[in-house]
């Protein structure tokens, strides 16, 4: 089964509380919710496409303003926001616990890298863990 489009905005952000969340069930027909806010369109390209491959529910935003916005007026759940810390800091992220008090958030930094953030947010939304290429 084909994971949803994604949508596209500018935006806000988030806190850094890293407890696992809890997903509807695929049975459900529901889907994990990721939104990825990073002013560089090749890193959100490349995060989107394997959240699509593990059948997530991508939105993006390009920027503080557009991120809040799908914060603010996305009817579902949002599960993870992935913020670039180019855009904004944890500050900005803790702000968004008002709107959506249960959503994980996890600022890719110089210490964490995209890589290692996808690694999280996978974790946190208790994906299946991937075979290795080769493997």
């Amino acid at each position: 089964m084909a994971a949803p489009n994604s949508n596209r905005s500018s935006g806000q952000a988030c806190s850094s509380d890293t407890s696992p969340v809890t997903v509807p069930r695929k049975s459900e027909r529901s889907y994990p919710t990721v939104l990825i806010a990073a002013a560089d369109a090749e890193m959100r390209r490349l995060l989107a496409g394997s959240f699509r491959g593990d059948e997530c529910l991508v939105l993006e935003a390009d920027s503080r303003d557009g991120a809040f916005e799908i914060v603010r007026v996305h009817s579902r759940p949002i599960h993870v926001l992935l913020l670039d810390f180019q855009i904004a800091g944890p500050d900005w992220a803790a702000g968004l616990k008002r709107y959506r008090s249960d959503m994980q958030v996890l600022i890719v930094t110089e210490e964490l890298s995209p890589a290692a953030a996808l690694q999280r947010a996978r974790e946190l939304l208790r994906l299946p863990k991937r075979r290795a290429a080769g493997a």
